[in-house]
């Protein structure tokens, strides 16, 4: 072997001991990175805990259910003689139901106060509960209205119906143009 042979083999092992090195570096960097800190280590009790948690709350009168937001079914019809809404509102009240027209824009209000109480046999409260519920909607009908005071609303077996008359549409006119001065 000459001299250049020599040498090509050294460096060729010096460079292939290198990427060794850095391989291993990287090997043990990966499992340090992957490795979780002490305090931060999987408990499976603390996991089956809060499952238990979260699942209590969502059964739970005063935070699960009953704060579900719902927008009740709305239907709205254009029909020759004036717009027909339907609103589905079951078990709602009709002294919470507030309809108004803004030229036109309808407007609906549904608001409803619901209170539970759980008792003991004896007659002694446990547990008493309180809810507001708030329904808005603003709906732009699409075309002229009638005067306000001709929209009605009847509100029967939890379907709130609402007719919003159309403005009769009157004939184009010529308007007579006079001279200033």
């Amino acid at each position: 072997m000459n001299e250049s042979s020599k040498s090509r083999m050294i460096t060729a092992a010096v460079v292939l001991l290198g990427l060794v090195v850095l391989l291993q570096l990287g090997l043990l960097l990966q499992r340090q990175m992957n490795r979780p800190a002490p305090e931060a280590r999987w408990n499976p009790a603390d996991e089956m805990e809060a499952m238990q948690s979260r699942i209590n709350r969502m059964f739970d009168a005063d935070e699960g259910w009953a704060q579900l937001e719902i927008t009740p079914g709305l239907s709205l019809h254009d029909e020759e003689s004036g717009y027909v809404i339907t609103v589905n509102l079951p078990g709602v009240d009709q002294s919470g139901i507030h309809v108004s027209l803004n030229q036109s824009i309808l407007e609906l209000l549904v608001e409803q106060d619901t209170s539970t109480r759980t008792t003991t046999p004896g007659g002694a409260t446990v547990r008493e509960s309180h809810q507001t519920s708030r329904f808005e909607r603003h709906l732009r009908l699409p075309g002229a209205t009638t005067n306000p005071a001709d929209v009605q609303a009847v509100f029967e077996k939890g379907v709130l119906k609402i007719l919003v008359p159309k403005a009769s549409e009157e004939p184009a006119r010529e308007v007579q143009v006079k001279a200033g001065g």
